[in-house]
């Protein structure tokens, strides 16, 4: 028992001597208050820098801009288009820095130009999709963009038309005396070699028809730079002749097929007739259903005209059979024929015995007339 008694002390005086000496204050070198220092001042000044422009007392900061098509995703009243937006810019207080970081946190590194996106109707930055290159004092930062951007469409002639999209970028905090945006090269709007065509949109993406255009923008009291690139697509038009322009040219010609029909069979023309109005209706109300679009259901359109002008010849068809009708009708009327009389009865050619004893009575006595004249 006595010895029991005294492990248990000695196992309460070592943990006491424990915790006294974990509740001593850590002895440091002074190495490791200059790394703390050192850190301290190295955090500090990366936050500075992120807050604030490169120094350049002289001119603003340039920044070129290069965009590579990744994919089209959707068109119609929108484009929606994914892509790689590329900046370069020099910082000098990043001279002797090199650096490569990719992910989430490269945007946080160093200071990157707060570019936004101008009449986009959303967008999306892929977090993960990103990479900051720093050599030397020059700063690459690319990163995956997706934006749904408004397309206009040529309303006249669709849909044989070619529609645009804008895509416009600017600097939303920093003037054109403070930053300043620059088309990288004269090409700065990309297409990878291995970019396929958007057929599955409807559309066809004309690669060699890109346009790049900068100006200034002045938003009182402030100048704001802008850059504007507009990519083009054509409509595919295959299957609007598959659908509308063929069927409704069908129609007219099955329309006046009625003018070969007996006039006197009106039921079967007029149902022809009006079976070709009926279905020349269901065709322009779907061809205005289909097209979602608020611009181009305003607008007259060459597949407006044309479905209007078959509509008008299968209305004429039809009022050219009534006419021909009523012409019909009223001259049978003026010039009315006789009533038909019922025919003649058919003589009974069955003699019988007493029709043939009175024949010859009728013969002798002719006979015995003409022998009494003679005499």
């Amino acid at each position: 028992m006595t010895m029991l008694v005294i492990l248990l002390l000695y196992v309460h005086l070592a943990a006491t001597v424990t915790r006294a000496l974990q509740a001593l204050p850590q002895t440091r070198t002074w190495r490791d208050i200059e790394r703390e220092t050192e850190s301290f001042h190295n955090i500090r000044n990366r936050i500075r820098r992120q807050n604030t422009l490169p120094p350049n007392p002289s001119l603003p900061v340039n920044v070129t801009v290069n965009l590579v098509f990744e994919s089209v995703r959707e068109i119609g009243v929108d484009a929606t288009i994914d892509f790689y937006v590329e900046y370069k810019w020099f910082d000098e207080r990043e001279k002797d820095t090199d650096v490569y970081l990719s992910g989430t946190d490269s945007k946080d590194y160093a200071w990157t130009p707060d570019i936004y996106f101008l009449l986009s109707r959303s967008t999306e930055y892929s977090a993960m999709s990103q990479y900051l290159i720093i050599e030397n004092g020059s700063v690459l930062f690319d990163q995956k963009v997706s934006v749904k951007i408004p397309c206009i469409p040529d309303a006249f002639m669709y849909p044989f038309d070619t529609i645009y999209c804008n895509i416009v970028l600017s600097s939303y905090g920093y003037t054109s005396d403070q930053l300043s945006l620059q088309w990288a090269h004269d090409t700065s709007i990309v297409f990878p070699t291995e970019y396929h065509d958007v057929e599955y949109t409807g559309f066809y993406m004309l690669q060699n028809r890109t346009e790049q255009t900068r100006y200034e923008a002045i938003y009182p009291p402030n100048k704001y730079t802008i850059l504007q690139g507009t990519v083009y697509f054509e409509r595919l038009y295959s299957v609007y002749i598959y659908q509308m322009f063929i069927p409704a040219t069908f129609l007219v010609g099955l329309s006046w097929i009625t003018f070969w029909i007996n006039p006197q069979a009106t039921p079967a023309r007029a149902a022809i007739g009006v079976t070709t109005i009926l279905t020349m209706l269901t065709l322009n109300t779907n061809q205005q259903q289909d097209n979602n679009s608020a611009y181009l259901n305003i607008k007259m359109s060459l597949m407006d005209m044309y479905l209007w002008i078959c509509f008008m010849y299968v209305i004429a068809a039809m009022v050219m059979f009534s006419v021909s009708d009523y012409t019909l009708s009223s001259r049978g009327t003026a010039a009315s024929p006789p009533p038909l009389t019922p025919p003649p009865p058919v003589p009974n050619h069955d003699i019988s015995s007493n029709h043939i004893q009175a024949t010859e009575k009728l013969i002798k006595h002719a006979n015995g007339s003409h022998i009494a004249k003679v005499g």
